[in-house]
C-alpha cells in the first residue's frame, strides 16, 4: 500500500537532496591559499588565540506594566548621583537617537520604569541589569551596556585568514577576514594579491569578511582609533569593490543630529533639530560584467562603507553569521554608570544612498555548531547562488511619531516617582540645549539639580512636587520663565486680597483698592505701604518668596514678586500696612476668589486709554486699547503735534504692525539681532559647566528686518514709554520703534527679557516657557537682562501715588512741551 507524501515528507528530502549536493560540490573545489604577512614597517605583534565567544544573550523583553509606587524618600548621596547619569543617559538618548526621534520608542516610560530601580541598586550587577531593560526598548544592537573586563570577539585569530577556492560551477570564494586581529595584515602585499584574484572573477562571487577580534577598548569602550578607516583604505588599494561593481554608486554615509535653534510653525517657536548628511564619495565601476555578490559578515566584520553602497542597490546581498555591528562606522558615546560598568549609546547612524538607513542584514544565521563544519553562512550563500533566489530585507524602517507618556502618569498632578524625576530630567535637558541664556545663569544649575532629586522623590503631594521644581525654574532667570500649571498656581494662591501692590521707592505700596465694604471698614486707602505679609517683614517675605518666580535682573523680580503677595489661601490674613500720616497697624485683610479677578485686569484703570493733554499731545495706553480702536485713533490723531505711546503692559495681536505701519520713516530698517544656538555634536560632559568648556556650539547671527511703505506716516513728535513691565513682545515693539521712527523712550528700564519662548511639557500638567532665541539690539549689544535704557529717566513715586497721578506721563508732557514749544533765547 503507498502512502502518499505529506509536505512535511517532501521537505525532508529536498533538504537531504541539497545537502548531498553541497558535499559533493565541496568535495571537488580547486582552492589555493596565500599567506599575507605583516610589513616590516608596522611594528606590531601577532595577536594570541582566544576561544570562540558564546552567542550574545537576547535582549531582555520589555513588559509595559504600572510598577508599585515606593515610599516617598529621599536617596542619599549615591543614589542622587546614580539618578543624575540616568538622566544624562536619557537626555542624550532623547535627542540623538533614531529610535526615539523617529520610530517612536517609548523612551519615557522606560525611563520611569527604570528610574525606581537604578536609585535602589546596591550593586553594579543590579544596575547593569537595570539599564539593559531600558535600553531594550530601542531594539537597537549598538546601544548596549559593556563590561569593561570583558573583550568582544568572534573566533580563534587562526581561522580566520586570507584565501580563496573555486568551485566546479564556477563559484569564487574569496575570504578577505577585516577584523581588529586582522588588522597588521592590511598590507600592500595583501591588498596587490586581492586585487589581482578579482581581477578574473566570475560572475557569482562569495566575498567571506568575516573576521575576529574587539572593534571597542576593553577597558573605557572606546572605538579602536581609525579602524573603520584601516579597513575603508585597504579596501580602495584592493579594488575589492570597484572591480565587483558594474554601475557607480554612492558610499554609504553616516547621519546625526543637529540640536538646538528654533524655528516658527503654525504660530509658535519650536526647536529647529534637524538630521544633518554628510556627502557620500562615489564608487566607481571597475567592471563592465555584472556579478552576483554574496557577503558573509559577522559582529567582529568592519564593513567597508564602499561595499555597503554595492547591498544598497541590491548587487550583494548581506549574511550576517550571529548578526553584524556597526559600532566602528557611525559615532557613539560612552558613560560610565558604575566601577567597570560602561553604557554604549547611539549618536549618529548609516545612511544609504537609496534613503535607507541602519545596517540590517538580509539573512541572519548561527555560527557553525563545531569548528570542523561547513559554516551555515557559507552553506546558504552557495544554495542561494545555485537556486537563483534572493533574499532581501527591507532597510526602510517605519516611521511613527515619538511615543507619549500614558494618561497615568502625564496627567494625574502627583504623578508616580519616576514621573517626577522625568520632569527634572526634562528641565535640565532643556537648559542645556534649549535655553538660550544659559550662559547667564547666577547659580549652578547641576548642584541645583542635585538637590532637587531627593526633594521630588520625598514629595509627598502634588503642591511638594510643585514646590520642588520651582527653585530650578526660578535659576533661569527670564521673566516668562516661571512654572505653570494647577499644583504651581495653588503654591501661590487661589484667593487674592482686594488690592494690588507695586514695589515703588523700595518699598511695598498699594495702587488699587477694590472698593467695597470690607476695604471700607478696615480703612485700606490706595498708596498705602505694606510693611508685613503672612507673618513676614517685607525683606523677609521677599527673600522667602523668590523663588515662586523668574526674573533676568533686580527690577523685574520685584514686579513679578508684588502679585504674589495678594495671593494665597482663601481666608483671613495678617497684613501690617502704614498709612499716610506713618501710623502702623496689623489688619486682618480676608482673600476671597472673586478678588483675584482684579489682578488680571491692566493697571492704570483709572486713567483714561486716550486723552488729549494740553499742547495738542495725544496719550494711548496701547496695553488696554484693541487693535482696531488703537489702528482708528491713530488715524484721527495724525495731526497732532506729539503721541506718547505707553509700552507699559503686555502687547496684543496685531498692535505691532498697525503702530509701525503708523510711525514708519525708514522703509527697510534692521530692528535686531537674532542669535541662534545649536549643538554641532552630541555632548556627554555630566554638567553644564563642563558643556560650557569643552562642547562644540555654533552660534548662527540673523539680522531681522523691518519693511514697509512709508506714506502717511505719522510726522509729530513721538515719545514711548517703559518701565519694568515692558517685556516681550511690548519690549520688541521698543526696538523696532527705535529702528525705524524717532522715538524718545521715558521712564525707567526696560524688563530685559525680550526672546520669544516655546513651551516645555513636564508631567503632572506642568510647562515652563523657555527663551529659545536670544534677541541683542541692532548693533549687536547685550540686551537680556541690561533692558533698554531711557532716553530721560523717571519712576513712579509714592507721592503721585498718593496723589492720584502718574509721574511718568507728566515728565513725558513735560519733555513733548519743551521740545514743542522751547522757550525764546534773548538775542545778546
Amino acid at each position: 500500500m503507498l502512502i502518499p507524501p505529506t509536505p512535511r515528507m517532501l521537505g525532508r528530502i529536498a533538504a537531504r537532496a541539497t545537502l548531498a549536493m553541497l558535499a559533493v560540490s565541496s568535495a571537488g573545489c580547486s582552492s589555493r591559499f596565500f599567506t599575507v604577512r605583516p610589513d616590516s614597517r608596522v611594528e606590531t605583534s601577532a595577536p594570541a588565540a582566544v576561544a570562540p565567544a558564546p552567542p550574545a544573550p537576547a535582549a531582555p523583553a520589555v513588559v509595559d506594566t504600572i510598577l508599585p509606587e515606593p515610599d516617598p524618600a529621599p536617596s542619599d548621596s549615591a543614589g542622587v548621583a546614580r539618578l543624575h547619569t540616568l538622566m544624562q543617559v536619557w537626555h542624550l538618548v532623547s535627542l540623538y537617537h533614531p529610535a526615539v526621534i523617529e520610530r517612536g520608542a517609548p523612551w519615557d516610560s522606560a525611563f520611569i520604569r527604570a528610574a525606581t530601580v537604578v536609585r535602589s541598586a546596591t550593586d553594579p550587577q543590579q544596575l547593569a541589569v537595570a539599564y539593559r531593560r531600558l535600553l531594550s526598548v530601542l531594539q537597537d544592537p549598538l546601544t548596549r551596556v559593556e563590561l569593561a573586563d570583558a573583550m568582544t570577539t568572534t573566533g580563534a585569530t587562526d581561522d580566520f585568514a586570507f584565501g580563496s577556492e573555486r568551485t566546479r560551477d564556477s563559484v569564487l570564494i574569496v575570504r578577505v577576514p577585516l577584523g581588529s586581529a586582522q588588522r597588521a595584515l592590511f598590507t600592500d602585499s595583501a591588498a596587490a594579491m586581492v586585487r589581482q584574484l578579482l581581477a578574473t572573477a566570475p560572475a557569482h562571487v562569495i566575498l567571506d569578511i568575516r573576521g575576529s577580534g574587539a572593534t571597542t577598548s576593553a577597558a573605557t569602550g572606546a572605538v579602536l582609533d581609525s579602524l573603520d578607516a584601516d579597513v575603508d583604505l585597504f579596501v580602495a588599494n584592493a579594488g575589492l569593490v570597484t572591480q565587483l561593481n558594474s554601475a557607480l554608486t554612492t558610499m554609504s554615509t553616516e547621519r546625526t543630529r543637529r540640536v538646538g535653534g528654533a524655528h516658527v510653525m503654525n504660530g509658535a517657536w519650536q526647536p529647529d533639530d534637524a538630521w544633518t548628511v554628510r556627502t557620500g564619495r562615489p564608487v566607481f565601476a571597475g567592471s563592465a560584467t555584472p556579478r552576483r555578490v554574496m557577503v558573509l559578515a559577522n559582529r567582529a566584520t568592519v564593513l567597508p562603507r564602499a561595499l555597503l553602497s554595492l547591498v544598497a542597490s541590491g548587487r550583494a546581498t548581506l549574511l550576517a553569521e550571529e548578526g553584524v555591528d556597526d559600532t566602528p562606522l557611525v559615532s557613539s558615546v560612552v558613560l560610565p554608570i558604575a566601577d567597570r560598568v560602561l553604557v554604549r549609546l547611539r549618536t549618529g547612524e548609516l545612511v544609504h544612498a537609496d534613503g535607507s538607513t541602519g545596517l540590517l542584514a538580509d539573512t541572519v544565521l548561527p555560527r557553525a555548531s563545531q569548528p570542523s563544519d561547513s559554516a551555515p553562512v557559507l552553506r546558504t550563500a552557495l544554495s542561494l547562488l545555485r537556486t537563483n533566489r534572493v533574499a532581501r530585507a527591507s532597510r526602510v524602517p517605519a516611521r511613527r511619531l515619538p511615543a507619549v507618556l500614558p494618561g497615568y502618569y502625564d496627567s494625574d498632578p502627583y504623578p508616580f516617582m519616576g514621573a517626577r524625576l522625568l520632569a527634572a530630567a526634562r528641565l535640565w535637558s532643556a537648559i542645556r540645549v534649549r535655553h538660550v541664556h544659559r550662559d547667564l545663569y547666577d547659580e549652578d544649575i547641576d548642584a541645583l539639580l542635585e538637590r532637587t532629586i531627593p526633594t521630588l522623590e520625598a514629595a509627598r503631594m502634588a503642591t511638594e512636587y510643585a514646590a520642588a521644581l520651582m527653585p530650578m525654574v526660578s535659576a533661569l532667570d527670564d521673566t516668562p520663565s516661571t512654572l505653570q500649571g494647577p499644583s504651581a498656581d495653588s503654591i501661590r494662591g487661589s484667593a487674592s486680597v482686594p488690592f494690588r501692590v507695586r514695589w515703588i521707592e523700595e518699598r511695598a505700596i498699594i495702587t488699587d483698592v477694590m472698593r467695597d465694604s470690607v476695604t471700607k471698614a478696615l480703612g485700606i486707602e490706595t498708596g498705602m505701604e505694606v510693611t508685613a505679609a503672612d507673618g513676614f517683614p517685607m525683606p523677609a517675605w521677599i527673600i522667602d518668596h523668590r523663588t515662586a518666580v523668574s526674573a533676568p535682573n533686580s527690577w523685574s523680580r520685584l514686579r513679578a514678586l508684588m502679585p504674589q503677595l495678594a495671593l494665597g489661601p482663601s481666608g483671613g490674613t495678617l497684613f501690617r500696612v502704614r498709612d499716610m500720616a506713618n501710623r502702623e497697624r496689623q489688619v486682618n485683610i480676608p482673600r476671597r476668589v472673586d478678588d483675584r479677578a482684579l489682578l488680571a485686569l491692566a493697571e492704570r484703570p483709572h486713567v483714561n486709554a486716550v486723552r488729549t493733554l494740553p499742547g495738542d499731545i495725544v496719550y494711548l495706553d496701547v496695553e488696554r486699547l484693541s487693535v482696531d480702536s488703537l489702528a482708528a485713533t491713530m488715524g484721527r490723531a495724525r495731526s497732532a503735534r506729539g503721541w506718547i505711546l505707553d509700552l507699559r503692559g503686555t502687547l496684543g495681536t496685531g498692535h505691532a504692525a498697525a503702530i509701525l505701519a503708523a510711525v514708519r520713516r525708514v522703509p527697510e530698517a534692521v530692528t535686531a539681532r537674532e542669535v541662534r544656538r545649536y549643538d554641532s555634536e552630541p555632548c556627554a560632559t555630566p554638567t553644564l559647566r563642563e558643556a560650557r568648556a569643552w562642547c562644540a556650539v555654533t552660534r548662527e547671527t540673523r539680522s531681522r528686518v523691518s519693511r514697509g511703505d512709508t506714506a502717511g506716516h505719522y510726522a509729530g513728535r513721538l515719545v514711548a514709554l517703559i518701565d519694568e513691565r515692558t517685556d516681550g513682545a511690548m519690549e520688541r515693539l521698543a526696538l523696532a520703534l527705535e529702528a525705524v521712527a524717532p522715538v524718545t523712550f521715558i521712564g525707567s528700564s526696560s524688563a530685559g527679557a525680550p526672546g520669544e519662548v516655546m513651551q516645555v511639557a513636564l508631567p503632572g500638567l506642568l510647562q515652563v516657557a523657555l527663551p529659545i532665541v536670544e534677541l541683542r539690539r541692532a548693533d549687536d549689544a547685550q540686551l537680556q537682562r541690561v533692558g533698554m535704557t531711557p532716553g530721560v529717566e523717571v519712576r513712579l513715586t509714592v507721592r503721585g501715588v498718593r496723589s492720584g497721578f502718574d509721574d511718568v506721563i507728566e515728565r513725558a508732557q513735560q519733555w513733548l512741551g519743551q521740545q514743542l514749544d522751547p522757550p525764546a533765547r534773548r538775542r545778546r
